[in-house]
């Protein structure tokens, strides 16, 4: 039987994910099985429905673009009036370095970047749910399940959803590179690493990352909630505030905050500006709130389950019988285990009351 591994720290988040032998063979066989999956994209041309026009007669894309055009892609919304330079800069690059239309290469950086993911969820659970032999097995198998889902298709294989790809890159590297940074603010705290300034090498890199993920698609202004949620149920929470205080924000989150405040502000200012198009036009804030509130429950179900597959999902007007009654059954298990919890914490703490009667002279 060969002998577990055992980390310095023995904690879910730290020592040195190499140390463990199996991890990069996993990582290996990760991007492997997702290289030979999606490979075949690389001979695919454009989806003509909008990569000819938001690509193929873009302006600021034909050619060799050059310093007019890369400044130019700051303030370029195209024709789905939606900000992301990030986006327009990585298709510059691709008539920079491969030439124009080049679909095939377009094609390859897409599933580059996809692979790139894949093996960044793959280290992030590892992270997140321990790096022991029965961890990174899961890490696996849960990172290769999101990896080739049937709604990864659409990402990979249609070049103007390279946005979805930038931003899902940017965003994962971004928190990496935040755990990281609390980990060493632990480490500092137990005294076990050297003292640093809260502004360190990994807070720079998570918040400019997140910039980065927030210009390449603007649905990436849910990154600071993240952010927060992992330093209150993260493998290294922040200690010294309690019940809902513990959801404020802190000085260090301060970039982030401006950052997705910005963006959501540019992105409204080029609505109001540009108009909207398709169904968003026909419905009020309202209904559009509702509308979102609904589509991310419908795509939530359709990672489930993703039969039939369809070319467009489109999340219906309004939720089916069987959604309804899993809706439900999602909300009265949600309940139970928090009253379930509550419970638990209030049993214990009887028990150590009268444990320490009893422990007490007299």
């Amino acid at each position: 039987m060969e002998p577990p591994v055992h980390f310095p720290d023995g904690g879910a988040g730290g020592g040195d994910v190499g140390r463990s032998p199996s991890r990069w063979g996993w990582l290996v066989l990760l991007v492997g099985i997702v290289a030979v999956l999606y490979g075949c994209t690389i001979g695919f041309g454009p989806i003509n429905l909008d990569a000819p026009v938001a690509i193929g007669r873009n302006p600021i894309v034909q050619g060799s673009p050059g310093p007019a055009e890369w400044a130019a892609a700051f303030t370029y919304v195209g024709p789905l009036n939606l900000w992301h330079p990030v986006t327009w800069w990585s298709h510059q690059l691709d008539s920079l370095c491969f030439g124009f239309p080049s679909w095939g290469a377009r094609h390859g950086v897409n599933l580059l970047l996809h692979l790139g993911a894949a093996a960044l969820v793959f280290v992030l659970l590892v992270d997140l749910v321990g790096r022991t032999r029965p961890g990174i097995c899961a890490s696996f198998f849960a990172s290769l399940l999101w990896a080739v889902h049937p709604q990864r298709v659409e990402t990979v294989a249609w070049l103007s959803c390279r946005k979805e790809l930038l931003a899902t890159f940017w965003t994962l590297v971004a928190v990496l590179a935040w755990l990281r940074f609390r980990r060493e603010g632990g480490e500092q705290e137990r005294g076990s690493g050297p003292a640093r300034a809260w502004v360190g090498r990994w807070w720079l890199a998570s918040t400019a990352c997140a910039t980065l993920a927030m210009a390449s698609h603007p649905v990436a202004v849910v990154l600071p909630a993240l952010l927060l949620a992992l330093d209150r149920y993260g493998p290294h929470p922040i200690g010294g505030r309690e019940g809902w205080l513990g959801w404020l924000p802190r000085r260090e989150h301060a970039v982030v905050l401006g950052a997705a405040a910005a963006t959501t502000l540019v992105t409204l200012w080029l609505h109001q500006r540009g108009g909207l198009s398709g169904l968003e036009a026909a419905h009020g804030p309202i209904e559009r709130l509702s509308r979102m509130l609904l589509g991310f429950w419908y795509y939530g179900s359709r990672l489930v389950w993703p039969w039939p597959c369809r070319l467009f999902e489109i999340p219906p007007a309004g939720l089916q019988p069987r959604q309804w009654m899993a809706l439900g059954g999602v909300a009265v298990t949600a309940v139970a285990v928090m009253v379930w919890k509550r419970a638990g914490r209030g049993i214990a703490g009887v028990r150590a009351h009268h444990r320490d009667g009893c422990l007490s002279p007299g």
